[in-house]
């Protein structure tokens, strides 16, 4: 995986919120929540749309996100992620700690031995048949 800056923008609909699943962070969605339906009525105005692409270019304007501007929509975006069955297990038996003193450190091998330890206890087992 290589860091790179944003040079492209992407723009889909979709009917439901859950549906950013970019595992390292969703940085390249600009995820934007509609509030009223889109008015087709007016054809957009290319020449200005150009015209204010031109004078960006001309001036240098950035054309890519700062780290703040990306931390920020990284945070905006939240509401639109979903999470992994491994976050969705993990969440269901643990909480992430938001500051020091409200948890502690355990290992990643201590965590599996805790939900071992947990998951058998809790477990309702279902006979099943494996595909060939």
């Amino acid at each position: 995986m290589e860091n790179f800056p944003r040079r492209a923008s992407f723009i889909a609909t979709a009917n439901q919120l859950d549906i950013l699943t970019d595992p390292t962070g969703n940085r390249r969605f600009l995820a934007v929540e509609l509030t009223a339906p889109i008015d087709v009525s007016v054809k957009p105005n290319y020449e200005q749309l150009y015209a204010q692409a031109m004078h960006a270019l001309y001036r240098h304007v950035p054309h890519y996100f700062n780290a703040d501007e990306t931390q920020a929509i990284m945070e905006s975006n939240q509401k639109f992620c979903t999470r992994t069955a491994v976050e969705q297990f993990f969440l269901d038996y643990f909480d992430v700690a938001t500051d020091e003193n409200d948890g502690e450190w355990i290992t990643p091998t201590k965590i599996l031995a805790l939900l071992k330890k947990k998951v058998t206890k809790d477990a309702t087992f279902y006979l099943v048949k494996r595909r060939k």
